[in-house]
């Protein structure tokens, strides 16, 4: 009977391991790209539909885009460090607990519910009244003044879940923290 070499044996279960880790890091990706190119496809058609003003069709088109957010919020949430406030470059904010990484936290949330807020209310606009432009120029106090209230709900949104991400995430830091210098004195 032959002897196994140990050695070539470890360095094939490495190897299978790492295709393993490839393998299924490549499925989340084609994953995420499938999503992606659905939640695109979904935004594309709800603006095209309200362009040429077929609005009684796109209840479904709004709960799938709906559904789909609610999915990635889901599934990302018990990754404390995927759920921290991001700017709009995508770039992450600071966590900590001082009052200029909050004012920078602070402003982003305020940058990005303007931007949102905008969006909605002209995607609102639109949806209402479609591409009649005299409407915008004749009613555009009524848009600003819905532009505020969406800022206001946005923003809201934006600070509470981002201030309670940070504080789930820096609990969590300090709770590891506490619990390596446990180890390291025993």
């Amino acid at each position: 009977m032959k002897k196994i070499d140990n050695s070539l044996l470890k360095q094939h279960s490495v190897n299978q391991l790492k295709q393993d880790e490839r393998s299924a890091n490549n499925a989340r990706m084609a994953c995420a790209w499938a999503v992606l190119a659905t939640y695109a496809y979904i935004l594309i058609e709800i603006i095209v539909k309200a362009s040429i003003g077929k609005l009684q069709n796109m209840g479904w088109d709004f709960g799938l885009i709906m559904l789909i957010t609610a999915v990635l919020i889901f599934a990302r949430k018990d990754r404390a460090e995927a759920m921290l406030p991001w700017t709009i470059t995508h770039k992450r904010l600071p966590t900590g607990t001082s009052a200029k990484e909050k004012h920078v936290r602070y402003k982003q949330y305020a940058i990005k519910s303007g931007v949102w807020a905008a969006l909605f209310s002209l995607l609102e606009a639109s949806l209402n009244y479609g591409l009649k432009f005299d409407y915008y120029i004749n009613h555009s106090l009524g848009i600003i003044v819905n532009c505020i209230f969406f800022f206001v709900i946005i923003m809201t949104g934006n600070f509470l879940l981002g201030e309670h991400f940070v504080k789930r995430y820096n609990k969590i830091c300090s709770k590891l923290e506490e619990e390596s210098e446990k180890e390291s004195d025993d």
